[in-house]
């Protein structure tokens, strides 16, 4: 066994796997799995994020700031290479499936409604198109996979899309 995570023990084994991160708020679950993606990224391996909080453009610069970081794309937010427009779902699933570049999807300036259809879109996408290893990261997942009582039709399809994503996608 290969661990890739230096200050977190990890089997390269568990990576092949689902990975769910736990933990209260606080606890340091986007700490973790920044090193987990961060390992990912030295091993060249397919990632992709998808950031409500706008939080991983640090991905591109050292912990220190002053040298450069990974070569992740950054589409969306306010560090943004391109824009990440709310319609947008299929075709960035389609990107990061078809290609082997790392890419971080900025959705903190969506509307609770477009990061809504533009989750549903990207991940029925990503679950037919995807053929191969691909490391998804989907950071504060309940806002994308809620749990309790679903207020309305689309988040319905979000969580199932979503579900359909997590259970099945490789």
């Amino acid at each position: 066994m290969k661990n890739l995570c230096a200050d977190i023990y990890l089997p390269d084994a568990a990576l092949r796997q689902h990975i769910a991160i736990l933990g209260k708020t606080g606890s340091g679950k986007t700490y973790t799995a920044k090193v987990i993606v961060e390992r990912l990224l030295k091993a060249n391996r397919r990632v992709a994020i998808i950031d409500p909080t706008g939080a991983w453009w640090g991905l591109r610069s050292s912990a220190g700031g002053d040298k450069p970081g990974y070569p992740v794309a950054i589409l969306g937010g306010t560090h943004a290479d391109a824009p990440l427009p709310p319609h947008s779902g299929s075709a960035c699933a389609e990107l990061i499936t078809a290609n082997s570049m790392q890419v971080v999807f900025d959705t903190t300036q969506f509307s609770v409604g477009e990061r809504t259809r533009w989750f549903i879109d990207f991940a029925n996408a990503a679950f037919r198109m995807n053929k191969g290893p691909l490391h998804l990261v989907i950071d504060e997942c309940h806002v994308f996979a809620p749990q309790g009582k679903v207020p309305d039709p689309d988040t319905g399809r979000m969580l199932h899309a979503a579900n359909q994503l997590f259970s099945g996608g490789r």
